[in-house]
């Protein structure tokens, strides 16, 4: 492959970007990551620019040295994040029970999560009749979001509209979403 093709350029960039990337996450100095993986600073420097020429050896002691495969830094799409690769090294460092009540407690946000019926549709379509009828049905709890909303802001829906606007309105509408799991686990 020439050195100067568009591909060329951008893996580099890339790969100097994601290099960057995790010594930030890391709170490592380029120092330090020079120490830990034999490049040197000025090398380093050239590499988290984009127009570092480094070999596959010693972007793997790069990666070694962030706690990262090389595969994270030079994948083409960004599967795996810095935060993600973080995660999976504490998990596989952490003993049974600790890996056994990671799983758990992922598990169960998504356990919670199903059973679950959201009704969306126009204003007077009716869904907070039909909500009230599928639940009696369903022996779930209705949660009538608009309420919640109206609750949690101290505002009528008609008046936070008024005052935010419908992105703002949007805006509780996510945040009240993102509260009612919890609360609905405990208690509705």
């Amino acid at each position: 492959m020439e050195s100067d093709t568009p591909q060329y350029f951008s893996i580099m960039v890339r790969v100097g970007s994601r290099v960057l990337d995790a010594r930030k996450q890391a709170k490592m100095p380029r120092r330090k990551l020079s120490a830990l993986s034999g490049v040197s600073e000025r090398y380093l420097a050239l590499l988290e620019r984009g127009s570092g020429n480094i070999s596959i050896a010693l972007l793997e002691n790069v990666a070694n040295a962030l706690n990262l495969q090389v595969s994270d830094l030079v994948a083409a799409d960004d599967a795996l994040s810095i935060e993600t690769a973080e995660m999976g090294a504490l998990y596989q460092q952490a003993n049974a029970q600790t890996r056994e009540q990671v799983l758990r407690l992922l598990s169960a946000d998504k356990d919670t999560k199903s059973g679950r019926v959201c009704l969306i549709g126009l204003r007077g379509a009716g869904k907070s009749t039909l909500g009230k009828l599928a639940g009696k049905a369903l022996k779930m709890p209705f949660v009538e979001l608009g309420e919640r909303i109206a609750a949690e802001s101290g505002v009528a829906i008609e008046d936070a509209i008024a005052l935010y606007g419908y992105e703002g309105y949007r805006n509780l509408e996510r945040q009240a979403l993102k509260k009612l799991p919890r609360r609905q686990d405990k208690s509705l």
